[in-house]
């Protein structure tokens, strides 16, 4: 420090990291991003409500039977005629496809963690592992399931997350019970455009995540004063 000038502040994400906590950073990391970029993979592939249903020319009296994958996650229908005719049906996505939302997921967690004072991050990476939730249950219960768990899984998952992330001069239980629960019912409501187009569904879910966060953090209490959710 020369000339009385002041040390220059870092951000916390700018800090350098030291080997212990690089190593756990991406043990972390891996566990957060391979479960829910399966999840999002999962969810690009939605299956209808009547998989497996399907029998095309198949003559009256075939049947159907279901098997599910877990890598990639996904459902596999086979279908088997009177005469011996077999048939197969898949809804999954390809290694690639698979791989390319595992590391799009572990880039939003890179993000999550390195920049947990950011509320619009955190609301990000939280509506991700909503809908990598979601895409798990409705690859394997149908969508049906899917919607009924946002109560019961969902808001729980995203309270936890927002929680977990939150750096500890910024926790609040309000601000991370109201985080839940506007994003699971903003995110829910999105949720039904990944019939018409996945892709654009999951886009939104995320991005309206972040603005949820965001709005959150921007929220005055009766006295005046910001919630901690910077």
């Amino acid at each position: 420090m020369t000339g009385g000038s002041l040390p220059e502040r870092r951000e916390p994400y700018d800090r350098p990291m030291k080997p212990l906590r690089v190593a756990t950073f991406v043990v972390v990391l891996l566990l957060a991003a391979v479960p829910v970029g399966s999840g999002l993979a999962a969810l690009a592939q939605t299956r209808p409500n009547d998989a497996c249903s399907d029998f095309g020319d198949l003559p009256e009296g075939s049947v159907s039977g279901s098997s599910f994958d877990l890598w990639p996650l996904g459902v596999r229908c086979a279908y088997y005629g009177t005469a011996g005719q077999r048939r197969s049906e898949s809804f999954r996505a390809s290694l690639g496809e698979q791989w390319a939302w595992i590391a799009f997921a572990a880039l939003l967690a890179g993000c999550a963690l390195r920049m947990r004072n950011s509320s619009a991050v955190r609301g990000g990476a939280a509506a991700a592992a909503m809908l990598g939730l979601a895409g798990a249950i409705w690859m394997y219960a149908g969508f049906q399931i899917a919607w009924v768990s946002a109560l019961v899984l969902y808001a729980p998952l995203v309270f936890g997350i927002d929680v977990l992330l939150r750096p500890r001069e910024q926790r609040s239980w309000v601000a991370s019970a109201l985080t839940a629960a506007a994003l699971v019912a903003t995110v829910m409501a999105i949720l039904i455009l990944v019939l018409f187009n996945a892709y654009a569904g999951i886009a939104m879910g995320i991005v309206a995540g972040a603005a949820v966060g965001s709005g959150v953090g921007r929220w005055r209490s009766r006295r005046g004063d910001l919630l901690p959710s910077h």
